[in-house]
């Protein structure tokens, strides 16, 4: 009889937990692999310690700004341009707030919350080493994973991102060094946005993202 793991996944939408889950529980034997079985609405994109308390293994994905731009090109093309129209082009304001707001909002959910919940938190940029992976599949299972070139070409389809994406990544990037990422930026920010993306370079972002250009956001009590 073989043992599937007792797990719980909780992971930000686009961040690959369905892949991961089903990697811990043996379901994928091809690249191409189809899901099928669903994680429950109920604690799969929105921590829940009550409903994961009763799990053995409570795994949470956390974004991580070392492939944020792979994750945020992932998010656009499998949840955005899937349940909304209009943000396919980059040069577009409306398609750099959404990217933008969307990635600042989930990496900020991911550090900002209690995770204590979880006996597990893997970065997202985890999920694509493969010793990592061997490793925690050890822990939870006690034996190695045998899939090796399945899980790492399943990896290659999914580590595409673009221009885009790796602009909004350093904006934030500089933003949490600063921490001004709840300040106002009292310059255009889609301007630079749109000069990195014409220049294919993130450069002109370090001389205009510095604290003499953000003030503080007054709040109405």
């Amino acid at each position: 009889m073989v043992l599937v793991p007792d797990i719980a996944i909780t992971f930000p939408p686009g961040a690959r937990g369905s892949f991961l889950h089903a990697f811990l529980k043996n379901k994928i034997d091809s690249p191409e692999f189809e899901f099928i079985e669903d994680i429950p609405a109920e604690y799969k994109h929105t921590i829940n310690p009550k409903a994961i308390s009763k799990f053995e293994h409570r795994i949470f994905v956390s974004l991580d700004l070392q492939m944020l731009d792979v994750w945020l090109y992932l998010f656009w093309q499998k949840n955005i341009l899937v349940d909304y129209e209009g943000y396919e082009d980059v040069f577009k304001q409306e398609t750099f707030d959404k990217l933008y707001i969307s990635a600042r909002n989930l990496y900020n959910y991911c550090i900002e919350n209690d995770l204590s919940c979880f006996n597990y938190v893997v970065p997202f940029s985890k999920i694509f080493d493969w010793k990592y992976l061997s490793n925690l599949y050890y822990t939870i299972n006690h034996k190695l994973p045998t899939n090796k070139k399945i899980i790492v070409d399943t990896n290659k389809l999914s580590t595409k991102t673009n221009t885009a994406c790796k602009v909004i990544k350093e904006i934030i990037r500089l933003e949490k060094l600063l921490e001004v990422d709840n300040d106002i930026f009292t310059m255009d920010m889609f301007e630079l946005y749109k000069e990195c993306l014409q220049n294919k370079d993130v450069k002109v972002l370090e001389k205009n993202i510095v604290k003499s250009n953000y003030i503080k956001r007054k709040y109405n009590i």
